[in-house]
């Protein structure tokens, strides 16, 4: 009877310890890349550390950014150190280890919709830990495609000459509010057919002509840097591809 009772028990903590397995590593695809802890921000990390921590309001965070994302959409995860921090990954710099540990808990997410940056800010230390990753959605549709140093922008000369459409429109008129003190580097960018001078002078006229609708709004002229990239930056590089048209676009980096 007593060997029985034993027997119970033996198997009781073996299917406890599988469960529990089962649990972290397949259910929440965190075995070996994260720790679970009871610690409130549902991401944190040791001073000094780029292994996340998972608070108990992972989830919720998780399932916002994801609700957030839809099905187009970029997730741009940036990885934060404080300057007292002392680094020993093989990375850049801790926070982009930071960023790219946390990538793994995203896998659900289609790698080329996850964007990696990283930052040195002032952190609060408490008990050992810090919240060392921010998230932020980038936006992306026909006309418009949020990157981790401000937007590429694709439209046609039709566009900007007759009716505005209504997306490009209202993304710049957001740039024009929330980034009117900042400076902005203007860049046409073209796909490579024709002359040398003919596709910058293309490049030209397309980033004068957002600068002009951002003026128009209300930003300072002052702070709108236009130049002209020709075909120097292709996406596409054979000329030959349908898609050589993605070459067409302007690209405004935000300082």
């Amino acid at each position: 009877m007593k060997l029985k009772v034993i027997l119970v028990v033996f198997l009781f903590v073996i299917w406890s310890v599988i469960s529990g397995w089962y649990y972290v590593c397949i259910v929440k695809q965190s075995c070996q890349d994260s720790l679970v802890s009871k610690n409130e921000s549902p991401i944190h990390f040791k001073v000094n550390g780029s292994v996340p921590f998972l608070g108990q309001n992972f989830d919720g965070l998780k399932n916002n950014l994801l609700l957030k994302l839809g099905e187009d959409n970029a997730l741009l995860i940036i990885g934060i150190c404080d300057s007292s921090e002392i680094s020993s990954s093989a990375y850049e710099n801790l926070g982009l280890a930071r960023a790219s540990s946390t990538k793994y808990l995203f896998r659900d997410i289609s790698n080329s919709r996850l964007v990696l940056k990283s930052k040195v800010g002032a952190l609060a230390i408490q008990d050992g830990y810090l919240e060392g990753v921010t998230f932020s959605i980038l936006l992306r549709n026909e006309y418009i495609e949020e990157t981790s140093t401000g937007v590429i922008l694709r439209f046609n000369d039709e566009d900007l000459e007759e009716n505005l459409p209504t997306k490009l429109e209202a993304y710049l008129t957001y740039l024009s509010i929330e980034k009117r003190r900042n400076t902005m580097e203007i860049m046409g960018q073209t796909k490579s057919i024709g002359r040398a001078m003919d596709r910058n002078n293309v490049g030209l006229k397309a980033a004068y002509a957002i600068k002009k609708l951002l003026v128009l709004r209300g930003v300072d002229s002052t702070n709108l840097k236009v130049l002209s990239m020709g075909n120097l930056e292709p996406i596409i590089h054979n000329p030959r591809d349908t898609s050589a048209v993605f070459n067409n676009r302007v690209e405004i980096r935000i300082n």
